[in-house]
């Protein structure tokens, strides 16, 4: 079992009966049009699920002093702290938007923001920039 697989376990136990559901549906892939069409909930319904599911995960996360720190410094958003904490085990777009339930392409959003507010021209140098702050 993966570390992805034992947090998302983790965090299952933590849904309510809805967010359950709504969760299965994300795993497999569904986009949230498909969500609401298939369990018949209006859109602020499945938004607010899918908000609660998405912060009941990232709480299971633990805690890294060191981006903490940085998050503080350079007053990154919790999203872009989230992608900070990515790019340090070096996960590729696709892992980060599986993992987080968003789209590669708001990923590489997210990723742009973080890298000019880091004045990083280049996401592979992320974690040695990392290791440089740590000491």
């Amino acid at each position: 079992m993966t570390a992805s697989q034992r947090r998302q376990d983790g965090a299952f136990a933590l849904f309510t009966s809805a967010e359950k559901e709504v969760a299965i549906l994300l795993t497999e892939g569904k986009s949230k049009s498909e969500i609401i069409r298939k369990l018949h909930m209006p859109a602020a319904e499945a938004d607010s699920l899918i908000r609660s599911i998405r912060e009941k995960i990232s709480e299971q996360d633990d805690p890294d002093p060191l981006i903490d720190a940085v998050a503080e410094e350079y007053m990154l958003t919790k999203r872009e702290a989230e992608m900070l904490k990515y790019l340090q085990r070096k996960a590729g777009n696709e892992v980060i938007a599986s993992e987080l339930y968003i789209s590669e392409e708001t990923v590489r959003i997210h990723v742009r923001k973080l890298l000019k507010k880091l004045s990083i021209d280049d996401r592979r140098n992320v974690a040695q920039w990392l290791e440089h702050r740590a000491v």
